[in-house]
């Protein structure tokens, strides 16, 4: 058992579904690696297996790196889409890359212009990462029309007045 971040993570290889390890690899093992991995074995055991058995058929891959700049070094050139500030890809906890069939979980990520630390957002971002990498396996599912509806007739029934549609799902 390891404590972090106040959350409780139990990792006992016992209790992994093997699919889950299959959807994993490791590109440069850290002293942190260990309970990243963790980490997203829990966001993965929080989603059903269908959805695991239908991205590990798709050939879907959960790369954790330190940060994404170690793995994927032509991303310092880039702009990471949906940041309105100067951000880069050292500010970036996870990222689905459709075309490789990657999600990368970084390790370490920047919160503004500080310096790399410990992610605290891995469970998070895993789950939204592979909500990215199931919708694209499901040729964009979210893109159609009855998910809009559907999500439009959800976003109705919200108790916050400010909140707009969001369009870029």
């Amino acid at each position: 058992m390891r404590i972090r971040f106040g959350i409780t993570y139990f990792f006992t290889v016992m209790s992994v579904c093997f699919a889950d390890k299959e959807l994993m690899t490791v590109f440069c093992r850290t002293q942190d690696t260990a309970d990243i991995y963790a980490q997203v074995l829990a966001a993965l055991h929080l989603i059903p297996r269908q959805i695991k058995e239908e991205l590990f058929n798709f050939s879907c891959k959960i790369l954790i790196t330190p940060t994404f700049l170690e793995a994927e070094p032509e991303l310092a050139f880039e702009k990471p889409r949906g940041y309105l500030h100067n951000a880069d890809y050292r500010n970036v906890p996870g990222m689905h890359r459709g075309a490789q069939k990657v999600l990368l979980i970084g390790e370490r990520y920047c919160h503004g212009n500080s310096p790399p630390r410990i992610s605290k957002m891995v469970l998070s971002a895993s789950l939204h990462e592979v909500g990215h990498a199931y919708g694209h396996s499901q040729n964009f599912i979210s893109r159609s029309n009855h998910f809009m509806q559907a999500y439009e007739a959800d976003l109705k029934k919200l108790k916050v007045p400010s909140l707009k549609l969001i369009t870029a799902i």
